[in-house]
């Protein structure tokens, strides 16, 4: 059974995610920081459930029943690839100074055919949100697909892991901490349960590469954040065999791991962050939560712009190095580019990084989150690859695609200002809406049911209620009762193909659409966009009842359940 990699759950709880942890009675602080400023607001915690996908890059790895995925071998792009760079010299590195934009063709790319491959990408791929494509430190693409705009930071899910693991990473090279310290040695003052040797011999580095011992599942997640000392619950596991020995995935150490940069350092995850991370590489918006005792989440919840977490990829290959700063060190790079340990689909890990050797290229180097998070690095060719979403596809998908643009890796190719023009048309299109419909015709029962409410039966999803307004316009009125809020929440509805948009989680927009599919169903879409939730809720009336079909389209996962009229 594949572990589920972001959080609690088959499918996401739409009362979290639209009023907050306050309605939910869950006690959770969020960091929302910008340059120069520092806001902090009670908020819900809680991120897009999805099954992350850490299956081997040159197939798939078993998914739970019921999810979906969408992984295509790599080989095909490895042995293109692979023989072309046998016969080049390995491309040069490019500047350090940020990701100067450039045209496809100085890098040996053709911009028509990136202009094409972007445009197909929606249907290639459905979901995605945005692709960042680098080479050799120029940036070549930075697309947004609607209804993302690009205009907000967007969740990374388990790709946190990664920034947690070289946040560690920056605190030893500080000499504040070891990465073969012992964990417990850094809270010295808490009584911590099922202490063993083995317990006493858990270390950093085990924390981050998943090595812990610890009896760690997927239900652990839920139960830390269920618990009342997140910390404490992690401290407190009981050890299932000697760490360091075998690769176990487990979210919880990961925000273990968090809290020991916090000891450590004195500052909470996201500050240090800030001041060693964020700030030399000019990353100036980000939003991080924090449990109910300020510990930043250290396995999941980050966002991002996403040319900032191609930034990520780009520092790596740069050895560290940021603009003539060395901001990790050039040993930490090759730790965690060198397997640690070995996980499912035989692929290494190391300090939150997922490696795969393939042949001729040598590896291929990625983070991945829930619902299409990815930075994917080809150090052979300098190549990053960053994407945001909320789908099934996998980073196979975009590589796949991408490579069909890399004409010559070794040499640049003549200018191409009418390719170059085409791709810039098509990444303006990409993040505009389409053009909008105006033929719903609204069936019969859609003014039958119109204003009236339906109550739920027990469900996943913590829908009390629900009553769908329709007039003779192309936009409908959607009232939510939800599970522990104390007053319904009302949403538009497009029903011309668009979205219509109204403030979600940490203020960023969720979006809602519908339509009548046949003359007793519903089907509406509902997307948080950049808070990585994304389901289709198909209803069908029949009489007094509304049956409901939701499905996550992060995962594939769908659940059930009846509805009454009031």
């Amino acid at each position: 059974m594949m572990p589920a990699m972001d959080g609690p759950g088959p499918l996401p709880v739409i009362a979290l995610l639209l009023l907050g942890g306050v309605a939910a009675g869950l006690p959770t602080t969020v960091a929302v920081w910008r340059r120069r400023q520092t806001a902090r607001t009670d908020q819900t915690d809680y991120r897009a459930q999805s099954v992350l996908d850490v299956g081997h890059l040159l197939g798939e790895w078993p998914r739970p029943a019921g999810s979906v995925t969408t992984l295509r071998s790599l080989l095909p792009v490895a042995l293109v690839i692979g023989l072309l760079v046998q016969l080049t010299p390995q491309a040069a590195l490019g500047d350090t100074q940020g990701l100067p934009a450039a045209p496809p063709e100085e890098h040996g790319l053709d911009s028509t055919r990136l202009a094409e491959v972007l445009t197909a990408m929606p249907d290639a791929s459905p979901g995605i949100h945005s692709l960042v494509l680098v080479r050799n430190g120029s940036l070549l693409a930075d697309a947004s697909f609607y209804p993302y705009d690009g205009a907000t930071p967007h969740g990374l899910e388990s790709v946190t892991k990664a920034i947690t693991s070289a946040l560690a990473g920056i605190a030893a090279d500080q000499g504040l901490l070891g990465l073969d310290d012992s964990v417990l040695s850094f809270f010295p003052d808490r009584e911590i349960a099922n202490v063993d040797e083995r317990k006493e011999r858990l270390t950093v580095a085990d924390l981050a590469n998943m090595t812990t011992g610890l009896d760690c599942s997927d239900r652990s997640l839920d139960e830390m954040r269920a618990s009342e000392d997140w910390v404490r619950f992690v401290l407190d596991l009981p050890m299932n065999h000697e760490p360091g020995t075998a690769w176990g995935y487990c979210n919880p150490a990961t925000h273990l791991l968090s809290a020991v940069i916090t000891e450590a350092t004195g500052m909470s995850t996201l500050g240090f962050a800030t001041r060693n991370l964020f700030d030399p590489l000019d990353i100036a918006e980000v939003i991080w939560p924090s449990d109910p005792q300020g510990y930043s989440h250290g396995w999941a919840s980050l966002m991002m712009y996403p040319s900032d977490v191609a930034k990520l990829g780009q520092l790596w290959l740069n050895g560290g190095e940021w603009d003539g700063q060395q901001v990790l060190s050039t040993a930490f790079v090759e730790a965690s580019s060198t397997p640690a340990a070995s996980a499912p689909g035989g692929l290494g890990y190391s300090y939150g990084w997922l490696i795969e050797q393939t042949e001729g290229v040598g590896p291929v180097i990625s983070a991945r989150g829930g619902g299409g998070q990815y930075v994917v690095m080809i150090p052979a060719i300098g190549v990053v690859v960053g994407a945001t979403g909320a789908g099934t596809y996998g980073p196979g998908d975009l590589v796949g695609s991408l490579a069909t643009t890399l004409v010559d890796p070794a040499s640049p190719l003549p200018s191409d200002p009418d390719g170059e023009a085409a791709l810039a048309d098509a990444i303006e299109r990409l993040g505009q809406a389409p053009s909008a419909g105006d033929d719903q015709r609204l069936p019969n029962i859609a003014s039958e049911i119109s204003g009236i409410s339906y109550r739920f039966e027990a469900n996943p999803l913590g829908l009390d209620g629900m009553k769908l307004e329709f007039d003779e316009t192309l936009e409908a009125s959607l009232t939510l009762a939800l599970a522990g809020a104390p007053t319904p929440v009302t949403l538009p509805v497009g029903l011309d193909g668009l979205y219509r948009f109204a403030p979600g989680e940490f203020e960023l927009p969720v979006g809602l659409r519908g339509a009548w599919v046949d003359e007793q169903t519903f089907v509406l879409d509902y997307d948080t966009i950049a808070n990585v939730t994304a389901m289709t809720l198909r209803m069908r009336w029949d009489e007094e009842t509304v049956a409901v079909e939701a499905t996550d389209r992060t995962n594939g996962d769908i659940v059930q359940f009846e509805g009454f009229a009031a």
